[in-house]
């Protein structure tokens, strides 16, 4: 069964970039090896850059007067073995961060 979601960091934006890029924890090492994506077939990036997302994230905040606690939004999907084909499941991430954050 598909398994889907997101919390809210209010932490150290640092903390969310270090997590998101332990290879222990997340596939980041894995999706951006080329040979292993298909030469990053299933790597999209959405108002931000790789080279440095906590950077672009902490000048959308000022770029916007954003004051809030809320510094950004970790989002997931997750699917059983052979639930999905890993085309279909890269276009619904991609679709529904398009509808969280836009273009």
């Amino acid at each position: 069964m598909a398994t889907t979601g997101m919390w809210a960091v209010k932490s150290r934006l640092d903390h969310l970039v270090n997590y998101v890029s332990n290879p222990l924890k997340t596939v980041t090492q894995y999706v951006i090896n080329d040979e292993k994506t298909l030469e990053k077939r299933y790597v999209s990036y959405l108002n931000c850059s790789f080279e440095n997302p906590r950077e672009n994230m902490e000048n959308t905040k000022k770029h916007y007067h954003d004051e809030s606690q809320i510094l950004a939004f970790h989002g997931y999907q997750s699917f059983e073995e052979d639930e999905i084909d890993a085309d279909k499941a890269h276009e619904l991430g991609v679709e529904f961060a398009k509808k969280m954050w836009g273009d």
